[in-house]
């Protein structure tokens, strides 16, 4: 760890509160009431970010947030700090920041001459208590640093309070936000070292109060002034202690999205920043064209008006197909019909639901009174959904709520009752259409991104691929997939790796460092559907660049898909790095996994889901995922705990697992709908414990938006 400054600290206010105190505190600003001269909630400032990418002032946070579902990226040079990082609003109540700083003139922690200045990585987390209202302040307590080596350490209770155009901040502050030290606080020389945390569930007393205004001018322009609480000399790569213990700054909203800060520091210290912010969503860089409706010719509506139920299924299903939909079955009956299909066009799958009705509504005789719709996944049904004729038409005229709507359609998880609903309901309807063999087989070619942050030799090692994939599906549930990587970017190869003697994952990089092209993976995927509503998978062949083998799973919804269980299991062998068929390992590994799902909240898109059993190294544990889907994209994060005293490795003993992941539509890169996604995660480091074995197919559901839940929430979809 670099060594601190020791200059003596410069005078402060006095102040000591425990962590409880902060939390009456908190209550008793929250029941102080206000003038009611004050303006509206409504008037409160733009959430703009602090120099740590952290929504409030200068160096101190606030009681505001980054709007909801939004995502900032941002960058500020306050010598001798350059940060960068991303802040998002996993809810409406709680940001999240990860950034990643640079001490200019501090010497880095690896003994190597190329790795540079020092680097620090911080996740700071925020979560509001009371939000603004005429004669409430916006309330907020928050945590910065809280995870590491505890050189940015705090904890702070915020608030603030909109006057016309001034927006007034105060706050308390533990931690480095009352001049304390909390580096090293942890076991010192231990893998386990967490200061940062350490630091945060302690019952330190230490308090200072901080505060500020900012006065927006315009509607893009503002100027800020603060109180700081920080001892500047007691921070890594600091000279000496402030001039004063004053900030000045201005805010430039160059455009609704772009944000240009320059700020006066302390008395003697200029600094700058700029960021970015988007909100979530599948609509990105270019507007969408606008995908019209289908409408049928007049002779195809005289057709069907007189056809007999198998004609009118070959019908609907040429016509359903046209309407870019695959491996489309229709059976109709006197009264009703039957439709599956399978959606590779929109990302929605309640859109995709909402086209084929109107299809179905629009080209059916006037006999037909129910529908009865399932959506498909690798040929098996994923979702059924009944519903009338006439409800659909009203609900689609604007003549009926989606709340109205929920209550008269039924929605299925796996169809079959609806099924026999339907057989028994049309006992003389046609048999289903065969498939259109429109679905034997996909290719897809989409750009991968490996970034080794803070690494040995510097700041980001970086690894730019080209993966090609095919897939082909040769009978119902079955697929043969293949992917193949080529290397456009590769500068890993300088990074030499330790790793534990039996290593599972933290030999990765000598993956990563090849530059010839690879062969990722190459299997055959078997999906079936058993009885009880219960999937089955199974899968065998070369899974991922580091493993083959086999592997398989058992899952089933409860509740309308609210929860699910299933069981998991592979048993695998590592991959020659030079021959792409060869497993020169002796040594086998075996996984099992009992998988618990929860849907905790249908109305944010939140998921649960916790996986127990024996991981990749053969350590026992659990591995908690939670995830937000909304608008098509997903932000989640996982935390592991096993039994690490398995490892010999001091790096691997008492580590847990953690990251964050990001997926985001392809479509914010186009002017239309587009189904694929990118995936990206981040994770502070690359060890042994806690780990898995990529598989082509899934069961267990996170972020799964053929979920009955979902549909529920997203009827509004079947108007588009």
């Amino acid at each position: 760890m670099p060594p601190l400054a020791s200059t003596r600290m410069a005078p402060r206010i006095p102040c000591s509160f425990s962590f409880p105190v902060m939390i009456t505190t908190a209550f008793c600003l929250a029941t102080a009431p206000f003038p009611a001269t004050i303006w509206a909630a409504d008037q409160t400032a733009g959430p703009l970010p602090s120099l740590t990418g952290v929504t409030g002032l200068l160096d101190m946070p606030s009681a505001r947030l980054l709007d909801d579902w939004n995502l900032r990226i941002h960058s500020s040079w306050a010598d001798p700090y350059g940060t960068i990082g991303l802040t998002a609003t996993f809810m409406p109540w709680l940001e999240i920041n990860g950034r990643f700083t640079r001490v200019s003139g501090v010497p880095g922690s690896q003994k190597n001459s190329a790795y540079g200045d020092y680097k620090d990585k911080a996740l700071d987390v925020k979560l509001r208590l009371l939000e603004e209202t005429r004669f409430w302040p916006a309330l907020a307590l928050g945590g910065n640093d809280i995870h590491g080596t505890g050189l940015f350490t705090s904890r702070y209770l915020a608030a603030n309070k909109q006057f016309g155009p001034l927006d007034v901040t105060l706050g308390l502050g533990q931690g480095i936000l009352a001049g304390a030290s909390t580096a090293g606080t942890g076991s010192a020389g231990a893998a386990t070292e967490d200061a940062a945390f350490s630091f945060i569930v302690s019952n330190a007393t230490r308090t200072r109060p901080f505060g500020g205004l900012e006065l927006q001018l315009t509607d893009r322009f503002s100027l800020l002034a603060e109180y700081s609480s920080l001892d500047y000399e007691n921070l890594i790569g600091q000279p000496g202690p402030a001039s004063i213990p004053l900030n000045f700054g201005t805010r430039w909203r160059v455009h609704d999205k772009i944000m240009l800060s320059a700020s006066y520091l302390r008395g003697d210290e200029l600094s700058c920043g700029l960021a970015f912010t988007f909100p979530l969503g599948p609509a990105g860089m270019l507007p969408w064209k606008k995908q019209p409706f289908w409408t049928p010719a007049p002779a195809l509506l005289q057709e069907t008006r007189a056809a007999a139920n198998d004609r009118l299924a070959e019908i609907l299903q040429q016509e359903v197909t046209a309407e870019h939909f695959t491996n489309v079955r229709v059976a109709a009956g006197r009264q009703a019909v039957w439709l599956e299909f399978e959606n590779p066009t929109y990302l929605s799958n309640t859109k995709a639901m909402g086209r084929a009705l109107r299809a179905i509504s629009a080209l059916v005789p006037a006999r037909i009174e129910k529908i009865f719709l399932s959506l498909k996944t690798g040929d098996i049904i994923v979702v059924t959904m009944k519903i009338s004729r006439e409800d659909f038409q009203a609900f689609v005229a604007g003549n009926m709520s989606d709340e109205q709507l929920a209550s008269f359609i039924d929605l299925d998880n796996a169809g079959g009752d609806q099924r026999w609903q339907f057989l028994r309901q049309e006992p003389d309807a046609s048999s289903l259409t065969s498939s259109l063999h429109d679905h034997w087989y996909a290719f897809d070619l989409q750009p991968k991104l490996v970034t080794l942050l803070i690494g040995p030799t510097g700041l980001a090692r970086t690894r730019m691929s080209l993966v090609g994939s095919g897939a082909w599906f040769p009978w119902s549930g079955g697929t043969m997939a293949t992917s193949l990587e080529l290397p456009l970017y590769n500068d890993i190869g300088s990074i030499t790796s330790v790793t534990e003697k039996d290593a599972v994952r933290t030999d990765f990089i000598a993956f990563e460092q090849q530059t010839d092209l690879r062969l990722d993976s190459l299997l055959v995927d078997q999906v079936f559907d058993l009885p009880g509503r219960w999937l089955a998978r199974m899968e065998i062949g070369l899974f991922e660049p580091a493993y083959g083998g086999v592997g398989g799973e058992l899952f089933r919804f409860f509740a309308k898909g609210c929860w699910g269980v299933g069981l998991e299991g592979e048993w695998v062998k590592k991959r020659d790095l030079d021959n792409y068929f060869s497993f020169p390992e002796s040594n086998s590994y075996k996984l099992a996994f009992l998988n618990l799902y929860y849907k905790l909240s249908p109305e944010y898109g939140v998921d649960v889901g916790l996986k127990l059993g024996r991981f990749l190294a053969g350590d026992w544990g659990g591995r908690l995922d939670v995830s937000r889907t909304f608008k098509h994209v997903t932000i989640g994060a996982w935390y592991t705990v096993t039994n690490t005293d398995i490892f010999t490795a001091a790096y691997n003993k008492g580590y847990n697992d953690k990251g964050v992941y990001l997926t985001i539509p392809f479509s914010i890169f186009k002017n239309r709908d587009v189904p694929r996604k990118l995936n990206y995660a981040i994770r502070p480091w690359t060890r042994d414990p806690g780990q898995t074995v990529a598989q082509h197919n899934w069961l267990y559901p996170m972020a799964n938006e053929g979920n009955i839940t979902t549909i529920e929430r997203d009827l509004g979809g079947l108007r588009e």
